[in-house]
């Protein structure tokens, strides 16, 4: 009486692969296991709450997908918190997503209008969760509808919910039964989306078949606004339609399907003027100040990975580390998922890293400079600025939580 989807979609598609980082990222993961791994970022991060619901053949590759969401958002600076079949229960996700800034959910769809009459707020147009934990890791489902989510979830302010693989939430049907009408695919979308904003969401993206990489990127890039960057997207057609939702007064349905009255697997429900700002993070990143590699080491002789093209921005992944010369380099993801070490000498830092042991804070940045305090081992820091020396060491310009400034030795901190 439920759904998930697998099938390709928009010959485009077919020739882009479902995450833009999805080689360099690849988690192999058994849909036997389950996973709950809360993060141990700072309590600043924006999170994000992954579910995933017993899903019959299909449950896993959406286990493989939520591996590389997770991993995607945890680069940018979230905390994330995976929730999986076969412990995926509504007690679990009632507790992780409370206060979550994103909350993203694979798994199957039980939405209306449907052929399974008659409608009931408790089970539909919601979440297929596990009965109990390790009730089975493909089946059995149970369903807990809009009303539950509005009753018992209370998303953070600004939040984005991301519906993956569903059937009705983007207004899509079954595999296998007739398309449906606009006006049906319409009340779909407003259907699924209305519990949720109950819950304090400001916007419900459902995508029936593609991976969520771009938007993904998009959620933790630059402030914009949301239907912007929805529209901007490489999945994104020409046939969209937008409706005053009736479910959720003063939001639009927006739905762009792959053909003129066909192919519903591409929907967003949201508010006027939402925006990414609410979910951008202080994680430790940098520009890049001239084009320069990503290597696959911490060395000039490593080999090439990619270019980076002056300006464009790196997250940091990793502790920092110094080549046979002293000088820093940092491990770094593009935007794009590309993974690789760069010359932290021609990186302007800007954030929040910590050290991975304790450090002394400086008046200036050289190692000589009198000490203006110490640092234990990972204290949160906001970098303000950065620059190099003579040797190509990093040093970091950072504020405390009590506003004590000072200068941090770049080569000894981590994200």
């Amino acid at each position: 009486m439920s759904c998930s989807t697998t099938v390709a979609h928009r010959a485009a598609r077919a020739l882009r692969p479902a995450f833009p980082f999805a080689v360099a990222l690849l988690v192999a993961l058994s849909a036997t296991i389950s996973v709950a791994r809360p993060a141990s970022a700072a309590a600043y991060a924006p999170r994000v709450v992954i579910v995933v619901g017993p899903s019959g053949a299909s449950t896993a590759m959406y286990l493989d997908r939520a591996n590389l969401y997770a991993d995607q958002a945890r680069a940018y600076g979230a905390a994330v918190t995976e929730i999986y079949t076969p412990n995926a229960t509504w007690a679990r996700v009632v507790s992780a997503s409370q206060g979550a800034n994103v909350f993203i959910y694979l798994g199957h769809g039980n939405g209306w209008p449907s052929p399974y009459a008659p409608f009931k707020s408790s089970t539909k147009d919601g979440l297929g969760l596990n009965p109990y934990a390790g009730s089975g890791s493909a089946s059995p489902v149970k369903y807990y509808g809009e009303d539950a989510i509005a009753a018992h979830i209370r998303l953070a302010p600004g939040a984005v919910v991301l519906l993956n693989h569903l059937c009705y939430a983007s207004g899509n049907g079954e595999s296998g039964a007739p398309e449906p009408t606009w006006t049906t695919a319409r009340k779909r979308v407003d259907n699924y989306a209305a519990g949720f904003f109950r819950a304090r969401a400001v916007a419900v993206l459902a995508d029936g078949h593609s991976g969520l990489g771009n938007e993904i990127a998009y959620l933790f890039g630059r402030a914009q606004p949301l239907l912007g960057a929805w529209r901007a997207d490489p999945d994104a057609g020409s046939r969209e339609r937008s409706i005053s939702s009736v479910r959720s007064p003063g939001r639009v349905v927006h739905i762009d399907p792959d053909n003129a009255s066909s192919g519903f697997y591409r929907s967003l429900v949201t508010t006027s003027g939402a925006s990414t700002r609410g979910i951008r993070v202080p994680a430790w990143r940098g520009s890049t100040t001239v084009n320069v590699m990503l290597r696959s080491g911490p060395s000039i002789g490593a080999t090439q990975v990619t270019g980076a093209r002056k300006g464009q921005r790196l997250f940091v992944i990793g502790p920092a580390q110094v080549d046979g010369a002293g000088r820093t380099w940092a491990p770094v993801i593009t935007l794009k998922g590309t993974r690789g070490w760069v010359a932290g000498w021609h990186i302007t830092f800007a954030g929040s890293a910590a050290p991975r042991m304790g450090v002394f804070m400086r008046s200036s940045p050289r190692a000589t400079a009198s000490r203006v305090g110490a640092i234990k081992a990972g204290t949160r820091l906001i970098v303000t600025r950065s620059t190099h020396d003579s040797n190509n060491r990093v040093w970091l310009g950072v504020r405390t939580s009590s506003g004590k400034t000072g200068w941090v030795a770049g080569w000894l901190m981590r994200p």
